[in-house]
């Protein structure tokens, strides 16, 4: 048994004894003993203590001495408060690099990559560079790169010299504006390329001026995954209307498109033919954008799990009652005309209360920075999600019950001042009295 299947063995059996917290997701709390145990069977129980560099989560204000980087074949610096870095390093045994999460990282030096000839896996996501210094083109090695997070504003053209790079993720950067010309395809053997929240410049029509062209993606060959954004409606068409890529597409972000007055998923754009592993849509920032509806009178399967919306200031939720649902989780935040969580279309008036199942694997529900929302039911039917667990409610001042049917609802995160202003004389709202949690914030 190797390492790393040792460390996760270990770890598993010390959380089923209890001697680990699951906090989110992999993270867990544990006591310094028992992480300096887990450390050291990662190190091989001592035997390449010099080749692991692990000074995570310590809160560290400098980064360990050049020196001490000679030797290590792993480091990892994560989580701390670094700002600055070695000039030039000499690691030529280095494979792995974590700088993720130091926020007053601001600038990597010019000759940093220029002695790492092994290195493949760089994660710098969260921190606040603003640029990536030249000596980038030197890791030739290079698999795995994360920007995520980052304040970039322009890639470097030395990044075309990656041509081992297999995974870029350049999510979330919303500074973005500049990727040099012919620097994606040139990185022939990318397979995952996440541009979610990012840079959404392309290139539209024949015209040589602007962005990065659709074309330039299509032309890798054995990409496979891809998370993108786009601004305009033509470019949100090319990418569905294009063979290659809209089947490889798992993210979609959608943005601006000033012009666009209702949202339809699926639509015959988002159909099984064209985007069949579209897995996420986030909807954001589009000012006239006034109806966001799930289903189509002709069904049509979308595997979707993931639907976000944010500071969409006139839109609402409509849901057509043809729509096959695979929906796992609905995100809401800074829709300030949203009143009530989803409009039924064809809805009757009048009708009596009835009780109604839309979204049967929906397991959570975050809803922040809603002010008009005062209601989680669809009006006159009173909506039943058998499979949720989580709901998020972060300042939504006017939602004072919770009109709803949730048997399997483990938690309710939310905030204290929310919770003291509920209708504890409706019985919906007080049979959840006993799920409320403080507000995880994420």
């Amino acid at each position: 048994m190797d390492a790393d299947n040792k460390t996760q063995f270990i770890l598993g059996i010390l959380h089923a004894a209890s001697l680990t917290v699951r906090v989110h997701d992999d993270y867990f709390t544990m006591h310094p003993m028992i992480r300096a145990m887990i450390l050291w069977v990662q190190r091989e129980c001592g035997k390449k203590e010099n080749k692991w560099l692990v000074r995570d989560r310590e809160r560290v204000g400098e980064a360990p001495a050049a020196e001490k980087w000679r030797d290590a074949e792993r480091i990892a610096l994560e989580w701390n408060q670094i700002s600055d870095l070695p000039e030039a390093p000499q690691c030529p045994n280095l494979i792995f690099l974590n700088l993720q999460v130091n926020k007053f990282l601001r600038k990597i030096p010019n000759g940093f990559f220029l002695h790492m000839p092994h290195l493949k896996i760089l994660d710098l996501r969260d921190t606040s560079i603003k640029e990536l210094p030249v000596s980038i083109g030197n890791l030739m090695q290079l698999h795995f790169l994360h920007l995520s997070g980052t304040r970039i504003t322009s890639l470097p053209k030395e990044m075309a010299a990656l041509v081992n790079l297999k995974y870029l993720s350049l999510e979330s950067m919303k500074y973005l504006r500049t990727i040099p010309d012919r620097l994606i395809s040139g990185l022939r053997e990318l397979q995952w390329l996440i541009m979610v929240d990012s840079y959404s410049g392309w290139r539209e029509g024949h015209t040589l001026e602007g962005g990065v062209s659709f074309e330039e993606l299509e032309s890798l060959k054995r990409l496979k995954v891809i998370g993108i954004t786009v601004s305009t409606l033509v470019a949100l068409q090319n990418l569905c209307d294009s063979p290659r890529l809209a089947p490889l597409t798992h993210w979609l972000h959608v943005e601006g498109c000033p012009d666009l007055t209702m949202f339809n998923i699926p639509s015959m754009d988002f159909h099984a033919e064209t985007m069949s592993r579209l897995g996420q849509i986030q909807l954001h920032a589009m000012s006239e954008l006034e109806e966001v509806v799930i289903g189509n009178r002709q069904p049509i399967l979308l595997p979707l799990q993931e639907l976000r919306l944010s500071s969409l200031p006139k839109a609402k939720l409509v849901w057509r009652p043809t729509f096959p649902n695979t929906l796992l989780a609905l995100k809401i935040e800074g829709c300030g005309a949203i009143d009530r969580l989803i409009k039924l279309e064809g809805e009757a008036n009048g009708s009596g209360e009835t009780v109604i199942t839309i979204f049967p694997d929906l397991h959570t529900i975050v809803l922040r920075r809603l002010p008009e929302l005062k209601s989680l039911s669809g009006g006159e039917r009173i909506l039943n999600f058998p499979s949720l667990k989580t709901i998020k409610v972060e300042d939504c001042p006017k939602l004072t019950k919770l009109m709803l049917v949730a048997d399997g609802l483990k938690e309710i995160e939310c905030e204290r001042s929310w919770r003291e202003q509920l209708n504890w004389g409706d019985e919906r709202t007080k049979s959840f009295q006993h799920l409320y949690k403080p507000m995880y914030i994420d």
